[in-house]
Order: C-alpha cells, then structure tokens, then sequence
C-alpha cells in the first residue's frame, strides 16, 4: 500500500494521514512478523470480534465468547507451530491492540467505501454479520 499515491489519487484522504500512517506501520509490522495463512485467519477472527458493540439487539455475551475463542484459538496455534519463538505470540497480541487506534470511521472511507456506497455505513453491516453469526 502505497499512502502518497492514495493521496495523490484522492485529495479528501488528507484528513486521514495519521489513520493511514499508522496502517503504513502496521503492515509493516506484519511483513517483519511473516505471519503464516493460518496465523492471519485467526487474527482477523480475534480483530472483529474485538468490536464493543452497544447496541441492545447483539448478544454481547456470544460476541464475547467468540472472541476468546479467537484467542484461545490463535494463542493455540502459535504455541504448536511456532514452539521455539518464546516471543511471538507477544508481538502478535500487540499487533492487536494498537488496531484500537485507527478510527473505524478511516477504515470505512479508505477500504469499504466504493464497495457499500454513500449510504450504508459499515457499523450497520458489522451489526448484520453480528446477527446472522449469532442466531
């Protein structure tokens, strides 16, 4: 990902150049970790289900046992695979955390804006996805 030609090719990313630097490092982080297929589909489970939903009609007590599963589940995996890197599920788990500083506003506009179009908002979509795994 390219952040200066993101820019050049939209001037109204410039409100999000810290998100997109910040995302910069990240995926940075991610190429010096050399995180496995495996490593990253639980990753993706443990970030979304990380959300805090606060919206009445989610079953947060599902969404919560969803994502220690996500955990457990990568914490698992990289304790098999990986036996002698005392480290990384370390680095992994605070890969994690910082995610929290991107605003989701950011991710919506730069990654899912031309695909849910002008008037669906991915909270919506999240709350959708929420329900349909959950029921």
């Amino acid at each position: 990902m390219n952040i200066n030609e993101l820019y050049s090719s939209n001037s109204k990313y410039e409100i999000y150049k810290s998100d997109l630097e910040h995302f910069e490092k990240l995926l940075h982080y991610f190429q010096y970790l050399k995180l496995d297929s495996n490593e990253m589909i639980f990753l993706k489970s443990l970030l979304l289900f990380q959300m805090k939903p606060s919206n009445q009609y989610l079953n947060t007590s599902s969404i919560h046992y969803l994502h220690t599963q996500s955990k457990f589940f990568l914490n698992t995996y990289i304790q098999k695979q990986y036996p002698t890197d005392e480290t990384r599920r370390t680095k992994i788990f605070s890969l994690v955390s910082t995610f929290d500083l991107m605003s989701s506003l950011t991710i919506e506009e730069i990654f899912f804006r031309k695909t849910i179009g002008q008037q669906t908002h991915m909270k919506q979509l999240v709350k959708d996805m929420y329900k349909m795994l959950v029921q």
